[in-house]
């Protein structure tokens, strides 16, 4: 059976001066898939995201798992959790922090912990779609055999654009630029709502590294993940 509840594309939706009188927004995100007769295959996914207002500052919260197992062996364990904080001078500008932590053996991220402080500006809003971009210098720091420690600059852009009443698309992409290696990621998603906090969402996630660590000497490590997924989506 598969069952997954979400809410990223609904909840940080919400303006700022909402988000101040309601005092946080928030999504919870959980999922179970179970797989039996001629292969045995379980799964399990947790997120947690909160989004609140302290000072001038508007503050983000997220922690999220992901684990998988087949025949009886463990083929994916990953813990991420980010804090980051935005800070508004006018409709277009803004600066942020963010502090990310990142754990997976099988992606060769082990206790990676990467930080960056930097700009970020509203290119353009219309009532139907934003885009955002932000960049900035960083410092990241992964725990693998050769403890790689390294500076890094950081680019991203969030792309959104409401297809409809009842439905969006949403785009992200961000890379952390190394001289021993470069991570990028990016999430393509449309979401359609069901009935009030309720939604369907489609989604594809690719993690590119240019120099992944090697995780097993039998092969060599992939330079690119893809995660694709259906889940449904809740907000409070």
């Amino acid at each position: 059976m598969s069952l997954l509840i979400s809410a990223h594309a609904i909840a940080f939706e919400i303006n700022d001066s909402d988000l101040k009188k309601k005092g946080y927004a928030g999504e919870a995100e959980a999922g179970v898939n179970i797989t039996t007769g001629n292969s045995h295959t379980s799964s399990g996914h947790g997120r947690l995201a909160v989004d609140f207002f302290f000072g001038h500052w508007r503050h983000n919260t997220d922690f999220e798992a992901n684990y998988a197992k087949d025949s009886g062996e463990v083929s994916a364990e990953r813990y991420y959790a980010s804090y980051k904080a935005n800070r508004d001078w006018n409709q277009t500008t803004y600066t942020y922090g963010l502090v990310t932590y990142e754990n997976d053996r099988f992606n060769g991220l082990y206790n990676t912990v990467t930080t960056s402080l930097g700009y970020g500006r509203r290119l353009f809003h219309t009532n139907t779609q934003y885009l955002d971009t932000e960049v900035g210098p960083g410092w990241r720091y992964n725990e693998s055999d050769d403890n790689s420690n390294e500076g890094i600059f950081r680019v991203a852009f969030d792309y959104d654009w409401k297809i409809s009443s009842n439905a969006s698309f949403h785009q992200t992409f961000s890379s952390e630029i190394g001289s021993n290696n470069t991570m990028s990621r990016a999430e393509s998603s449309i979401t359609s709502n069901i009935w009030g906090p309720l939604a369907l969402k489609a989604s594809i996630t690719l993690t590119h590294q240019t120099s992944p660590a090697q995780d097993s000497e039998d092969s060599p490590p992939e330079h690119l993940d893809t995660v694709s997924a259906i889940t449904l989506l809740y907000n409070f």
